[in-house]
């Protein structure tokens, strides 16, 4: 499926104005990225950006990982094109599959594996916090970066860490995860992952109403250019 021929085919079909050189090249390119994404239930998963997260990064992570009989797959998201930049998702993220998430919750190797995981996520949202990158042509935004767990097949959250928050606040915020996971009820048909941020305040997760939250910013947006005089 993320074999060479196979992105070749496909690329043939979209790029109908590209050269059989322009296309292999990228079809090559997509192919060697897209062979560090492994299956398997001790497998956790990273997506990141290559130009803030590099070879000695992946390196120690690995490491760290390694040490838990855990493996690294990941994804280098840089040179892929994404339609747009959503406020409610998380554009670099260590991913736990439903295995990993519950040996996490019920204790299985003490607390080893979880502490490996923070220790890993911290460690990514040290290296990318409040960093930018072209997601699209001519646009920099602000990456967010956290985790991702799966409780099982209909139920999954993606947690935010902010970029502002103090190194303590953030060690803080992801030691409360298993917290808030262990108060879940998982959800009886598929929804799509909760994005939950970390209210400092109360040190708790809140889910955040993400369809409430896009028709503030759809109405906001509307009342300003509303306001904004236009040009005769």
């Amino acid at each position: 499926m993320f074999d060479k021929k196979s992105f070749l085919d496909e690329y043939r079909k979209i790029f109908t104005s590209w050269s059989e050189e322009q296309l292999d090249d990228y079809a090559e390119k997509m192919a060697k990225k897209y062979s560090t994404i492994k299956q398997g239930n001790n497998v956790v998963h990273l997506d990141y950006y290559g130009g803030l997260i590099n070879d000695n990064d992946i390196a120690s992570i690995e490491l760290s990982l390694s040490s838990v009989n855990i493996e690294l797959s990941r994804f280098d998201k840089s040179g892929v094109p994404y339609a747009s930049l959503e406020q409610f998702m998380l554009q670099i993220a260590l991913f736990l599959g439903d295995k990993t998430t519950q040996d996490v919750l019920s204790g299985v190797g003490t607390n080893a594996l979880w502490d490996t995981i923070k220790s890993v996520t911290f460690y990514v949202w040290r290296t990318v916090r409040n960093r930018t990158a072209v997601v699209k042509p001519n646009s920099k935004n602000t990456l967010n970066c956290g985790i991702k767990m799966t409780v099982d097949k209909n139920t999954k959250f993606d947690f935010k860490i902010d970029g502002d928050l103090s190194d303590e606040a953030a060690l803080k915020a992801i030691d409360k995860i298993l917290d808030f996971l262990k108060t879940v009820t998982p959800n009886q048909i598929i929804k799509r992952p909760d994005f939950v941020t970390f209210n400092q305040e109360t040190e708790r997760w809140e889910i955040i109403d993400v369809n409430a939250e896009m028709k503030k910013l759809i109405i906001a947006a509307k009342d300003k250019e509303n306001i904004e005089p236009k040009d005769n």
